[in-house]
């Protein structure tokens, strides 16, 4: 279900009624999380959505507020299972009120392509934020500060896809995930300690079948990349793919959240 919601003069709103599991505030969480950030308001700017992570519980609202002199948009990735489009023109607003628990991961059509063989957004050219991409993802909590689990734990690096997938897996506390690397390069998973509840050592995953796990006792979000494809920019706080990358622009990066 989408419903229109009033906002100021120019601004949009719309309320989601579905489920989003795909792969940024927000609320007061009882578990621990990042929080350098107000992330119930993300502002667009330069070409970037700024902060790129936003953790918000059901029944919260989001704000988009264009900084830029162009257009810019929030667009939902296919694969999150509800499709919307905000469009947010240049000194306006828009928002979204999220009803159902999940992962929402978005982009700007203006500024960004969706590639749907890789479930992954590119920078356009011509975007003031190229190489990094206009996107972000909003992480929902129900009441008890969790979203639905995942099926598996396993995450799975395919044959020269250079993706993480799913990009996002939720699990217990306690839990331990695991990455599979298919692909004949070697990978690492590091997360990014402004995005991540707890330290976690970097994870080496060998070509052809090397893996690696790591046991998850904190709860919170953690945002990782494979740092010899992508770099965290902590003056932008945005990922930024690097151009040795066989995806690039692409970012390889991906998330994981503990519940309580």
């Amino acid at each position: 279900m989408l419903v229109l919601l009033p906002l100021a003069a120019g601004a949009v709103a719309i309320l989601l009624g579905g489920i989003f599991v795909a792969g940024l505030g927000l609320a007061e969480l009882r578990f621990a999380i990042p929080e350098p950030v107000n992330t119930r308001t993300v502002t667009m700017r330069g070409g970037l959505f700024g902060p790129v992570l936003a953790i918000v519980h059901v029944g919260d609202t989001v704000t988009w507020t264009n900084l830029d002199s162009s257009a810019h948009s929030v667009v939902a990735y296919p694969t999150n299972g509800t499709s919307f489009c905000v469009p947010v023109a240049a000194g306006d607003s828009g928002a979204v009120t999220f009803s159902r628990p999940g992962v929402y991961r978005y982009y700007s059509r203006e500024d960004a392509c969706y590639d749907a063989a890789l479930n992954s957004v590119e920078a356009n050219l011509e975007s003031p934020g190229f190489p990094a991409p206009m996107c972000g993802v909003v992480v929902v909590l129900d009441v008890r500060d969790a979203v639905p689990l995942s099926a598996s734990a396993t995450v799975t690096i395919p044959v020269a896809s250079r993706m993480f997938e799913p990009w996002a897996v939720t699990v217990k506390t306690g839990s331990t995930v695991t990455w599979v690397n298919r692909d004949c390069s070697m990978h690492v998973v590091a997360t990014v300690p402004e995005l991540a509840a707890a330290a976690v050592p970097t994870l080496s995953l060998p070509g052809d079948g090397g893996t690696a796990s790591h046991t998850f006792w904190q709860p919170g979000v953690y945002y990782y990349d494979c740092s010899g494809n992508a770099m965290w920019d902590p003056g932008k706080s945005i990922m930024v793919p690097l151009e040795n990358y066989d995806s690039y622009p692409h970012v390889m990066d991906g998330l994981v959240i503990v519940t309580p």
